[in-house]
This record gives C-alpha cells, sequence and structure tokens, in this order.
C-alpha cells in the first residue's frame, strides 16, 4: 500500500492502480484515503476488489490473487472464500457387487453360469445389468472445451435374456449381448485403436431389489408403401497389422515391408451373395522406409485381385502415396479369393511400408457363414423395404444404429420396413457367431476420484507397484517439509483413474480426464502433479518392450500425411492443458515426472528429494540463478 497523497480527489476513497507485471500476474498499488472534506469520523471500511466477468487465463482470478507473492501475507486477509460448484453433476455408481471383463473385437457375447465365479449373490439375473465405456471402444476425445464438463464413464447396454424365467441362471440360460472393440469397423469407419487392445465391459449384479436389467426390444416393421428397396450392402475386407513405430516417437505405426528390388505378400478372402453387377474397390496406402529411402528412389507398386492386375502405380522418393483400383465385381469368385501386392525399386536397399489395405464389394443383405454381418444401409427418405435373401431360422439379425441399444430384425417373408432417412447399422450373427465371456469380480468397487469431496493441493499419479514409495512422498510433503511447505496430498493410483474416467480402458486421456474433474470439483483445485513411473512410445507393447508405467502424451508423426521427425514429441504438459478449451496450451498445474522402472530406482530418487527438502542447504549461493 502505498502512502496517501496530498491532492486526493473527493470521494474517492480506494484507488487500485496497476503498477507491473511479476510472470504471469499483475501487481498494483491499493491506495486507500478513509476521509473527506467534511467533519465525520470514519468507523469501518469496506474493500472489494471485483474481478469482472471476462474470460481470464485463470479459472478463478481471486483464487490466482492469493498465491504467495508480494505482500502475500496481507492479501491472503482480503481473499473472500470461494465455495466450489459442481460443473457436471457427480456419476452416481450403481451399489452392487462387480464384474469386469474385456472385448477385443465386435462381436455378439454372452454370460452363462460358467461365466461367473462359483458364488454370486442371489438375485434374480433379470435385474443384472450390463455396462459398456461411454465410448464404447473408441480412444476419448482429446479436446476438453474448458467448461470443466468432462465424459461420463459408463453406459448401460441392452441384452437378450433366454431361460430366466424361474429366477435362476443355469444350463443353457444366458444373458446375450452386442460389444464393440477397440479396432475394425467402427460405424463403416475402419480404424486401429492407437492406445490400447481391449476394452472392458461391467456386470452389475444390484443390491437395489427394485432394480431391472435392460432387455432388447424386437424392432416393430413400418407400415406404409415403399419408396425404396435396399437389398445390398457394402462388404469390407481390411487387413492393417500394426508392427514398427518407424519415429521411434508418436502415434504412426506402419506395417509389413516390401524391400527392393522385388518383393510381394499375398492374403486371402472369402466371398459369398456378391451382387455381381456391382463394382469392387481397392485401396492402400504405402509409407517409404524412413531412414533407408533416397529421394531418388523409384518405387513400383501393382495390386492384382486373382492373378488380375487392377493398378499398377509408380512413385518416388519419401513421400507416402496411395494405390487405388475398381473392376467389375465379376472380377471375385465364390469362395476363396487372393489380394497380391507387388514391389519393385531401383535399388535393393529401397524399403516401403504397407499401411492399410482396403476392399469392398456390394453384397446382398444374405446369411454369412464365415462371421459377422455388419452392413452400413444409406436409408432414404420415406418407407425403405429391406429385402434379406437365403434366411434360415437360427440367424440373426439386429439393428446396432444405437449401440448401447440394440433390436432385434425379424424380416416377415423376407421383407423388413423401416422409415428414413439416415445411417442404419445393422448385424448378422448365428449360434456359432456367439462368443462365451469370463467375468472377474472387482472388489469393493466405487467411485474414489470421481467425487466432489476430495482436497488436495498436490496429486501423485502412480501404478500399484509404486504404493509404497507413492505413500512416502505423500508423507514427507504433508508432515515432513518445512511447515510453510507443507500441503495435502492425494495418491491416485492409475487403475482407479482408468476405471473412473475411461471405463476401465487404458487411455492417457483418462489422465487429463481426472485432473479436469479435480481442478473444477474438488473442493480446492489441485496445483501439482506428479507422475510417478517410466514411459515410451508403445502404448500396446507392441515390440513387447514398452517400459510404460504411467503414459505420456504423443502427438502425431506425421506433416501432410508425410512421416517427420520434427512433428512428433512426447509431453505430460498434455495432462494439465484443462481451462482454456480448444487450442489450449497453458497448463494449469505444475507436473512433473520421476522416470523410474522399478522400486529400487524410485527409493534412490525419494532418497535425494528427502534429503533436499528436509536438509536445506543454507548460503548465499541460493541467491545465484545459473
Amino acid at each position: 500500500v502505498s502512502r496517501v497523497p496530498t491532492n486526493v480527489q473527493p470521494g474517492a476513497a480506494v484507488q487500485v492502480v496497476r503498477s507491473g507485471r511479476a510472470g504471469d500476474r499483475w501487481f498494483g498499488n491499493v491506495l486507500i484515503q478513509p476521509f473527506s472534506s467534511e467533519n465525520t469520523r470514519v468507523t469501518g471500511l469496506t474493500v472489494l476488489l471485483d474481478f469482472g466477468g471476462a474470460p481470464t487465463s485463470h479459472s478463478n482470478p481471486v483464487r490466482q490473487a492469493a498465491i504467495p507473492g508480494i505482500n502475500a501475507e496481507l492479501a491472503s486477509n482480503w481473499v473472500i472464500p470461494h465455495v466450489r460448484q459442481l460443473k457436471k453433476p457427480t456419476d452416481i455408481l450403481p451399489s452392487g457387487t462387480w464384474y469386469k471383463f474385456p472385448i477385443s473385437e465386435h462381436g455378439i457375447y454372452s454370460i452363462n453360469r460358467s461365466s461367473l465365479p462359483s458364488e454370486i449373490p442371489s438375485v434374480s439375473p433379470s435385474k443384472w445389468r450390463i455396462f459398456a465405456p461411454y465410448y464404447m471402444g473408441k480412444a476419448l476425445p482429446q479436446i476438453l472445451n474448458g467448461d470443466g464438463a468432462v465424459p461420463p464413464n459408463l453406459i448401460e447396454i441392452g441384452y437378450q435374456a433366454t431361460g430366466l424365467s424361474d429366477g435362476v441362471l443355469a444350463g443353457d440360460d444366458n444373458l446375450r449381448f452386442f460389444a464393440r472393440g477397440p479396432n475394425g469397423d467402427l460405424d463403416g469407419d475402419m480404424v486401429l485403436n492407437p492406445f490400447f487392445t481391449e476394452v472392458y465391459y461391467w456386470l452389475l449384479i444390484p443390491d437395489d431389489p427394485a432394480a431391472q436389467g435392460k432387455p432388447i426390444q424386437l424392432a416393430s416393421s413400418d407400415g406404409g408403401t415403399p419408396s425404396d428397396t435396399i437389398d445390398s450392402y457394402q462388404e469390407i475386407f481390411y487387413h492393417e497389422v500394426d508392427k514398427t513405430n518407424p519415429l521411434l516417437s508418436g502415434l504412426t505405426w506402419i506395417g509389413e515391408p516390401f524391400y527392393g528390388p522385388s518383393d510381394q505378400l499375398s492374403m486371402n478372402f472369402e466371398v459369398s451373395d456378391q451382387v455381381s453387377s456391382g463394382d469392387l474397390m481397392i485401396s492402400a496406402r504405402f509409407f517409404p522406409g524412413f531412414e533407408s529411402t533416397l529421394n531418388t528412389d523409384a518405387h513400383q507398386v501393382s495390386l492384382l485381385i486373382n492373378q488380375t492386375t487392377l493398378r499398377q502405380f509408380y512413385s518416388a522418393g519419401t513421400a507416402a502415396f496411395n494405390v487405388t483400383g475398381s473392376a467389375n465385381g465379376g472380377l471375385l469368385n465364390s469362395g476363396s479369393n487372393q489380394i497380391r501386392i507387388n514391389y519393385q525399386a531401383n535399388r535393393s536397399q529401397s524399403v516401403i511400408h504397407l499401411d492399410s489395405l482396403r476392399l469392398s464389394y456390394k453384397r446382398y443383405l444374405a446369411p454369412k457363414s464365415n462371421g459377422l454381418l455388419l452392413g452400413h444401409l444409406n436409408l432414404t427418405d420415406g418407407i425403405n423395404d429391406l429385402t434379406f435373401f437365403n434366411l434360415t431360422s437360427d440367424y440373426h439379425f439386429w439393428n446396432i444404429t444405437d449401440a448401447s441399444t440394440p433390436s432385434e430384425i425379424i424380416p416377415q417373408g423376407g421383407h423388413f420396413q423401416i422409415a428414413g432417412p439416415g445411417k442404419m447399422h445393422i448385424l448378422g450373427f448365428d449360434e456359432s457367431d456367439v462368443m462365451t465371456v469370463n467375468v472377474t469380480p472387482v472388489s469393493e468397487f466405487s467411485y474414489r476420484l470421481r467425487i466432489p469431496e476430495n482436497d488436495a493441493k498436490y496429486i501423485i499419479i502412480t501404478p500399484q507397484v509404486f504404493s509404497q514409495e507413492a505413500e512416502r512422498m505423500k508423507d514427507l510433503h504433508e508432515n515432513r517439509v518445512l511447515m510453510e511447505n507443507r500441503m495435502s496430498v492425494k495418491i491416485a493410483y492409475l487403475d482407479d483413474i482408468y476405471n473412473e474416467f475411461a471405463g476401465g480402458a487404458s487411455d492417457p486421456t483418462a489422465i487429463r480426464n481426472f485432473l479436469s474433474y479435480a481442478y473444477w470439483n474438488w473442493q480446492t483445485p489441485p496445483e501439482y502433479v506428479l507422475l510417478m513411473g517410466d514411459a515410451d512410445y508403445d502404448f500396446r507393447n507392441i515390440t513387447r518392450q514398452s517400459k510404460i508405467l504411467v503414459p505420456v502424451w504423443e502427438t502425431d508423426g506425421t506433416t501432410n500425411g508425410n512421416l517427420s521427425d520434427i512433428a512428433t514429441r512426447s509431453t505430460d504438459d498434455y495432462f494439465v492443458y484443462l481451462a482454456g478449451g480448444a487450442g489450449d496450451r497453458a497448463p494449469d498445474m505444475a507436473i512433473g515426472r520421476l522416470p523410474a522402472r522399478d522400486p529400487s530406482s524410485l527409493t534412490t530418487i525419494i532418497d535425494k528429494i528427502d534429503d533436499y527438502l528436509t536438509n536445506p542447504v543454507p548460503g548465499i549461493w541460493r541467491n545465484t540463478a545459473i
């Protein structure tokens, strides 16, 4: 506070004068002038600093003003305590006995008596509930809106019950449901999940006697005169195998290599009930070898189906390239078919890698004998007549447009009518396609982190293997450092973060969603984050040498579709970009990492931290910055 000037304007009792900036904070002089020209005595003075409602780089300007700095002790008396308000209602986790089980591919799955432990609660199976991760196999969205909302964790899905009228699950009784894996055809887009190879689904045997499951309903056929007939869909054969990360960083993985001067790769696929008048389309994407390819290299790639060349493509240098081709569907055989890729180069050291290959052809809506039928139909405006062929009593069709709430389609006379317009996803299967799961009990499953009652200034994120070391760090910062440096600490185990913010999947964005939830909803917004464990780029352990204990964030490894070693980087800052929305690059918490690979090395690191914080070395050297 500056001294009171002699030339004070009447009525100007308090003024705030901005006088400078320290780091990312503005500081100013508060001028208090408690007098007037009248003969009065001031008995009290209330000063309110209104920071306004405009967006700032900090979510809570009052709290930021109280961060230790200039006049910290005096300023702390000016802060009005801030009551935290939930930015999003807390998810309520139903009570009961929870089980989880992994899903690695799309399909129809079954829970029967053999799926379960020998002892289970005596609750009618008609009351059981099945849950999927909210994004059902997809990676979590990587953009936060800056409004504090984080994605829901679990979503209840429907199931078809067989033989449960007696209230007991026994013999051939089962719960049948559709589940999506992390890879493959997600609503028509072929993807490989970059972070995990399994998603987790959940079974709840509820405590609530009034609970009810979510049975699948029969779809009703719409009446009226059809305006369009749909009797086929695009069947897709897709091949993508991630084998190597050429940059040893980032999210770009590539597949089988082709070596100069000549090489080839063949793959087989089955065809049935093809619409021979329809076209077939093929496309493949290739990456030249990152370190071995020169700008002068010449690549020739040929795509062949059943010994017939569809396309021959020439490319030069190090740029990625696509090869596409088409032909009349008559080129395909009913039964086994072969795709072959031929490669030729001008140097024996030349290398290219197959990234992905996709072939599609028109197929009738008819049962498949070699796997699931998965079709994406474009419904037109009006009534669409779905026409099916070669139906059998043991073949089933489900409408999975809403994957959490499927419905069963029973064609009458080979027809089913549905109103459009829109996209429709249809699944066909027989009994041989149904896979049985084995569930694992989850002891005392409850939300430990996703609750607003938590209160900590410092968060330690660690796997269970480092629990003792994490407890030691917690004790150090809460009880053993200098009194003025002590702070509350919360240990967040990685499995809990995955279970509560990614439905059990090991998606690194779950860490950011957890920190965002804590930042906006905990009693005190955390300010410090410590990641306890090593990391690398191999999220799925493709190399069988992954060192990931706590994941790091990896950026993409391509620029304009081409490999670029300057486009990718590893960063932990991603986890603390919380309040600024899309494009935010301002960390809202301080974050660090102890990159240990085992408890012994972590103990050594913590020994040094402990000694540094509890036995400070005084001296003038502390005033010197290097």
